[in-house]
Parts: C-alpha cells; structure tokens; sequence
C-alpha cells in the first residue's frame, strides 16, 4: 500500500520525501493560524520542487481545528462560499487550478452539527468548486455522512474523495468507501519534520483534477396532449424536442404564417424537389407562391427548422377523408424534407421524418392514420414524397407514438405525484393519513435517521467495550497483585 503524508511545520524537501517511499503530499493551501505553521498555505516553488521529484500533490484547506467553536465547517454556507473562492485563489497562484480541495472538520463532530451546519458549509464548497472538486477530512462517521448526503465528490461507485483520520473514528478506517487514511500522527519525518502518514486507498486521491460525472438533469420539455387543438401550434418546438428531433428555430418564427389555424387535423409529408433546397426558400416562398409554403423544413441529416407557426401553403387543391376540399392548410402542419424524390433517403432524415409527425400527433391525441403524403391528398398530380410507402412510414409513426421517447419513469413520476388520496398509518395508535408520495418522502427520512442513529449507537457500544475492557485489565490486574 502507498502512503503520502501531510505535514504544517515546515516544507521537508522533496527529495528527502520520495527518499522515504512516500508517494506524495497533502499540503495545506489555507492561511498560517499560528506562526510556527511555516508549511501553510503551499507555494508554487514547492509545487515545482515536488514535481520535479516525482511526487503527487494533493491540497487540504484548514484554517480553524480542534474545536466546533474553532472549526471552519461550522461557519455554514457563507463560510463555504467564502473558503473556496480563496481556496481557488490559492490554486491558481500556485499552478493546480482544477485540483479538488479537501476541507477539513478536524474536531469530534456530531450528526446534529452535520445536518444543522457543516453540510451547509459543504454544499456552498460544491457550488463554488463544483461538486465533483470537493472533499472531506475528518473522522470515519463524517466521511460517510457527506457520501450519504452526496456533497463530495465520488471516485468510483461507492467511493468519495473522504480522508479519514485515525482521531474520533473508534477504530473505522473508511477503508471500503474513503480514499485516504491518517493512520500515524506527528511522528518525525523526511529532513526532520514532524509528519502525518497516510493509506492510500484509491488511485485517484485527490493529486489530479478529478472529471465531473454528475449526469445532467434531463430537462424535459413542457409538452402535453392537447386533443381538439385550435389555433397556431405553439408548442411544436418542444413537442418535437421531447420526441429527440433536432430543431432551429429561424428568427420571427412565432410571428410568421399566413393567418391564424382552424382545428387541427394532422400532418402532411413532402418532399421539395431537391436534396439541398435551403430553408430561406420555404420561409419566404418562392415568385409564384410565398412564403411560407411550410412550418417545418427537415434537413437530410435529420435538422428540423421551424420556419412559422402559422398557416403555411403547403397542401394545394385536393381532396382526403376528414378534411376540407381544397382547404387542407388551416388544417394540417406541413413538413418539407430536402430530397429530389428519387435519391435515397438517409436514415438519420427519416428517423426525423417520423419522431416530428409522431410528436405532432401525440400532441393532437390522434393515431398515425393522421399522417398523410402530398400524394395521397393532392388532384394536381404531386408525387411527394417520392420513395416512400406511406402506410409502411405510418407504421413507423405509429410506433413512436405508442412509444414516447422521452423519459417514462418522468411520466410514472408525475402520474404518481397527481395522486392526492391519503391512507392511513398501519402503525399501531397512529391517527396520521399521508399521501403516498408524502408517505415515500418520510419512510426516506425515517431510514436515514435511523441509519444514522445505528452509526452513533455502534460506536458508542465500541467505546462502552474498550471502557469495560480496561477496568477488567485493572481488576485482573488488582487481583492478581492481592494474590
């Protein structure tokens, strides 16, 4: 096992550390509290000097120790904020500018502190730094506290950047959830200098800038179903981004058409003729037709720009089951995909071509039989588009109507927060009624105190058996001397 070691008298040479068999530092980037501390905070020359010996860096903000009172963590969150940005400071002067930093609770510090204070301090750290560059010092519990509350940065699944020290921790090394551990304090070191030694548990400790791997929150788009729908679609842009279409949305948008929609019916599929038809020409339209002639104009690699919102002039004369003779535009959102009709279609365009009307009609609440071509409508002899059996693009439609790709457990998740009924406890003499969403949030915080609780109670059974332990050494030991 590796071992790096921390230290605040004074800067031991990096030759005479990797001399040692130590892998590396933990050096202090907080100011000196009292003048003997000569290796607070770390200075550029040294971060050259340990390089240039092989040695690995890793950077600790202590300032206050010893006492709750004393401790930089029980300053909250303004104390946080604060700490970081001049923890940043620091490691933009001395060249390790996205290093993650260690800040340490270096007193007896108990779970009501946690909750009620340091976690604050934590969280502020986390919205300076980011999360995933922040890291804890301090006994086994508050390592494990800070993972459990998810306001340090993880390593690897089930592992923080936590550094454990020996102090208040009852024997518990974090050896299966932390990354380092202070196992021998103040013992005499590399040129002299009274040294902490540490366990190196993970490789990556601290020493490099660790990448972030938080998963974005989803954003969802706020789209609903809207059955019956009259008037100009203003929602089509979100529709077809929940459904994973790429959009453009070209200026003046919501502004553009040839007035306002009647009740919408569906979709009509086109093809404009060529494969690089650009998209000013279906917004403005053409010397015989203006504009626009449709509300969406799908690129062949699957780009869907919205040119308007409006009634575009799409369809022409003709005639289909459901709508209006010759009236077919304040009736139906049209969609103009780049293609001559006769090369062939790229997948990623017809991908595209059958997320955006399945969007469309999901909206609307109607089945893929709304999704028809130019072709099938049109009594002006229009072919488009050309190259592609409508009922077999249907079906496909149909598919991903029937399967929405944006998130279900978000949808299982609204269907379950809509339920309002209340049940009664199943706890014996209890009165209480919660809603089930209610009723989740609170077995949750039950678990956790509970987990928590069970924590303080081992070790204090730990402490209570050594206590046992030493007064049975002392009565032996009297017993024995009696004899």
């Amino acid at each position: 096992m590796s071992t790096v070691i921390d230290f605040s008298a004074a800067f031991p040479s990096g030759r005479a550390i990797k001399a040692a068999g130590h892998d590396g530092v933990v050096a202090y980037i907080s100011p000196a509290r009292e003048n003997w501390m000569q290796a607070k905070p770390l200075t550029k020359a040294h971060v050259d000097e340990y390089r240039a010996a092989g040695l690995k860096i890793a950077v600790v903000w202590q300032y206050g120790a010893g006492t709750a009172q004393a401790s930089d963590v029980m300053r909250g969150a303004a104390g946080g904020r604060a700490d970081a940005e001049a923890a940043q400071k620091r490691l933009n002067a001395v060249g390790l500018a996205g290093h993650p930093v260690f800040f340490a609770v270096d007193f007896d510090i108990t779970l009501n502190q946690w909750n009620s204070v340091a976690v604050e301090y934590f969280k502020a750290a986390g919205a300076v730094l980011g999360k995933h560059r922040v890291g804890i010092y301090g006994h086994s519990r508050v390592v494990h506290w800070a993972m459990e509350d998810d306001v340090v940065a993880t390593v690897a699944p089930g592992r923080v950047l936590g550094w454990v020290t020996r102090s208040w921790s009852n024997g518990a090394t974090g050896s299966d959830y932390a990354v380092l551990y202070q196992r021998q304090h103040n013992v005499p070191g590399p040129d002299g200098v009274q040294t902490d030694i540490n366990d190196v548990y993970h490789a990556s400790w601290g020493h490099q800038p660790i990448t972030d791997t938080t998963p974005e929150t989803p954003q969802l788009p706020s789209v609903t179903k809207q059955p019956g729908w009259s008037g100009d679609p203003s929602w089509i842009v979100d529709a077809l981004k929940a459904w994973g279409v790429k959009t453009v949305e070209e200026d003046g948008w919501r502004n553009r058409g040839n007035g306002d929609f009647l009740t919408l019916w569906g979709v009509f599929a086109h093809h404009t003729g060529a494969d690089n038809t650009p998209t000013w020409l279906i917004r403005d339209g053409r010397a015989d037709l203006k504009g626009m002639l449709s509300q969406i104009h799908l690129l062949r690699d699957g780009t869907a720009h919205i040119t308007g919102q409006g009634v575009a002039w799409h369809a022409g004369r003709g005639a289909y089951p459901g709508l209006p003779t010759n009236n077919a535009n304040y009736h139906t959102i049209g969609i103009e995909a780049n293609s001559s009709g006769t090369s062939p279609w790229p997948a990623a365009q017809l991908d595209a071509y059958y997320r955006a009307c399945a969007a469309i009609c999901w909206v609307l609440d109607v089945p893929a039989s709304r999704v028809i071509g130019h072709k099938e409508y049109s009594s002006d002899g229009k072919w488009d588009p050309g190259g592609i059996d409508m009922p077999a693009f249907r079906a496909r439609v149909q598919h991903y109507i029937d399967n929405p790709p944006f998130l279900a457990e978000e949808n299982i998740m609204s269907d379950f927060d809509k339920i309002t009924r209340t049940y009664p406890s199943r706890v014996e003499g209890s009165t209480v009624k919660l809603k089930p969403v209610d009723a989740l949030y609170m077995a949750d915080a039950n678990s956790f105190v509970a987990r928590a609780n069970t924590v303080e109670i081992i070790a204090a059974l730990r402490d209570n058996t050594e206590a046992l332990d030493r007064v049975e050494t002392k009565l032996d030991t009297l017993i024995s001397g009696g004899k």
